[in-house]
């Protein structure tokens, strides 16, 4: 079912639920830290792939950085997870 028809279908919860649900506002918010997050590793990962497709070695002096960002990333996500599953049980209503 599209999104679209569930919203006005009455099968699913309707827009009002989330848009004053705080637990829904905490994982957009999450999900758009993990968003901005990303924007570094991804524009770097883009320019170490072009400068090996030139034939030269890309500068993996911050790699270090990258991982540290990733881990970072994932326990967003497995927070974000939890939060989905709080809001979905009605926990912070």
């Amino acid at each position: 079912m599209s999104g679209a028809s569930r919203q006005w279908s009455g099968l699913e919860k309707g827009a009002q639920f989330y848009l004053t649900s705080p637990l829904f506002w905490v994982k957009m918010t999450l999900f758009v830290l993990i968003l901005l997050l990303e924007i570094w590793p991804m524009v770097t990962f883009i320019r170490w792939r072009m400068a090996v497709g030139r034939g030269v070695q890309p500068d993996t002096s911050r790699a270090r950085e990258l991982y540290l960002v990733n881990h970072i990333e994932m326990a967003l996500v497995v927070l974000m997870v939890f939060v989905a599953s709080f809001m979905a049980r009605g926990i912070g209503r």
